[in-house]
Parts: C-alpha cells; structure tokens; sequence
C-alpha cells in the first residue's frame, strides 16, 4: 500500500537505512499526527492524535515447518487448506542465517515456500565459502515430491547471492521452470559453487533459459 512503500525518512532520522525483518513478529507501525507542516530539519508540532498498525507476515492457517531433512535445513510454509499448492524456495544473500518472512508472506497467497538458508544456520558451515551445488539440488527434489507440492516444476527466488543461485538452479536443474532474481549477478561472485567432490565450478548461468524484465514505480 501507498502509505508504506512511499515513506521516506523523517527529518531527524538517519538516512538510507533498510527496512529488513529477520522474524516473524508483527511489524507494528506508530503513526503520529502533528499540528501544522515540519520543514526538514525542524521539531514537529503538537501531537494531536496517534494510532498503532500491526503488520502480520503469518495469516491464520499458514504453517511453518522446520526442517531437517538429509542436508536440507530451514522451514517449510504450507498455506491452509488440503493442496496441493505451487512450490518456492526462497533465498537471501550474503548476511546468511534463515531469512522466513518473504516465505511466510508467499504461503499466505497459497504458495508452499521454503525458506532455504545454506551458511551460518545450524550445522550447515559458519561461513559462505565453496557452496556445494548438491544442496540445492537435494532441496529442490525434496520440495518436489512433498505431498503438499503440486508438481512437476517449482519455482525459485533469490536476493542478492541467493540471486546468483536461482540462475544456476533455473539453469542446471530441469526441476526448477521460474526463477525471480532480485539484485544479482549472472554469474558467481565471492565464492565458487561446486557440483559433489569435483573441481568442477559452475559459473555462469545460461542465458537460452533466462529472460529479464525491470521493474520500476
């Protein structure tokens, strides 16, 4: 809605600072109503009026369901209602750990999402350093044949390294048929991606299986 996505710094607030859940808890918004108009820079007036908003990631009926499935970690999202509903794994970047929100808000318009971290969560390694492709892919299978999953292909999204990541899925695993890539690289950056014990690195995504749209106000 217009009244968040327009919100801009008030005038004693820092700038440039980004708005990024790390939970699930209701996001709760205070909007004040001040007497006159405040230039940048300047006090506020009186307060005439205040309300609390509460913004839930989680609609009734959703459920969240942790896993531990071989070397797949992080939570399942499963929308209310028998199914089966379309699968998303869903990925962030380079601040590692379990990101569930967007998951959680995906689930809400019937989508069955995972939240797929792969460093600094539980036993997967501390830091993002030569990332194993075969964890994606056991993710991937794993989502596909769960029986809430309506098959046969998923979907993936990414942000920023979880990006990069969505290109090699969208481009290595026939599984995957939809990638939504937000803020990243067609090819690795940081750290190589390796398929089992082999040398071998994927780098770059295809680009045959890849077609880009911007989005814009």
């Amino acid at each position: 809605m217009g009244l968040f996505w327009s919100l801009a710094p008030a005038a004693l607030e820092p700038p440039y600072r980004r708005l990024v859940p790390r939970g699930l808890r209701p996001l709760c918004v205070d909007l004040l109503l001040h007497d006159g108009h405040s230039p940048a820079g300047a006090l506020p007036g009186p307060l005439l009026a205040r309300a609390r908003l509460e913004r839930c990631f989680t609609a009734p009926g959703v459920r969240r369901v942790r896993l531990k499935e071989g070397r797949v970690r992080g939570s399942l999202f499963l929308p209310a209602g028998d199914g089966p509903f379309p699968g998303v794994i869903d990925m962030f970047g380079d601040e590692g750990g379990l990101t569930e929100y967007r998951a959680s808000l995906l689930a809400n318009r019937g989508f069955a999402a995972l939240s797929l971290p792969y460093f600094d969560f539980e036993d997967l390694p501390r830091v993002m350093k030569d990332l194993n492709f075969q964890y994606f892919e056991e993710a991937v299978r794993f989502l596909q044949h769960h029986p809430k999953v309506k098959g046969p292909g998923i979907g993936v999204i990414g942000t920023g390294k979880g990006a990069e990541l969505a290109f090699s899925m969208i481009t290595y695993l026939p599984e995957v048929v939809a990638a939504v890539c937000i803020s990243g690289c067609s090819f690795h950056t940081v750290t190589d991606l390796h398929y089992g014990s082999d040398s071998a690195v994927l780098t770059q995504a295809n680009s045959h299986r890849i077609s880009s749209r911007t989005l814009t106000k």
